[in-house]
């Protein structure tokens, strides 16, 4: 029996472009990111992907994917 392709939204943080501003942080409507030891985590709770962050973040260091297929 063959896997079936599900979509979903994905968000991509680049460490090695980052500069840890924190804009992203202070940006996010929903307070869903956070720096942890240098870090970036994301609250899936909060985060709804609305790429506020990626907007702001003047390292290009967040990509918001949206409908990446994944096979289940």
């Amino acid at each position: 029996m063959g896997k079936k392709s599900q979509t979903s939204d994905d968000f991509v943080w680049q460490r090695e472009r980052c500069k840890k501003c924190d804009i992203c942080q202070k940006m996010c409507p929903q307070h869903g990111l956070k720096f942890v030891d240098g870090v970036l985590t994301r609250d899936q709770a909060k985060c709804n992907l609305c790429g506020i962050c990626a907007l702001y973040c003047p390292d290009q260091a967040i990509t918001i994917i949206k409908n990446v297929k994944r096979k289940t």
